[in-house]
């Protein structure tokens, strides 16, 4: 399921995925039970990365609570099939020190992982130092 704004209706016909515009998602999954029903319809969730920031408001806590919140990619990429694949989801709780990044699967050679591991570490300490200067 893919989650963009109007200008993006080619990527329904590049990726198999159901597009919902951001329109339509304010508007007819505003009830609470439309959320749920979403979100238990869809195993993963993208979004344009230019919209992301307005979806938090609109699609609830519950996609949040269940580890769904849509990633965030650039839909106008010419390499948008590697950059899913290349995707790093880090998740920062407000309950503790606690923090989780996803860096590497099971078939990467030593090199690949430790270079995934300096990207992301780079990665979230840029994205840290914003939070902490706000």
């Amino acid at each position: 399921m893919t989650i963009i704004d109007e200008t993006q209706k080619q990527t329904r016909a590049a990726m198999d995925a159901k597009v919902i515009l951001y329109k339509t998602l304010r508007t007819e999954y505003k009830p609470f039970e439309a959320k749920r029903r979403l979100l238990g319809n869809f195993d993963m969730f993208l979004s344009d990365d230019r919209i992301r920031r307005l979806l938090s408001s609109h699609i609830g806590k519950h996609f949040y609570e269940r580890k769904k919140e849509p990633l965030s990619l650039n839909l106008q990429s010419k390499k948008l099939a590697l950059d899913i694949q290349g995707t790093t989801t880090t998740s920062i709780s407000k309950k503790g020190c606690y923090c989780m990044a996803y860096v590497a699967h099971s078939g990467m050679a030593a090199d690949e992982l430790a270079e995934n591991i300096d990207s992301a570490v780079s990665t979230i300490v840029t994205k840290l130092r914003v939070r902490k200067d706000r």
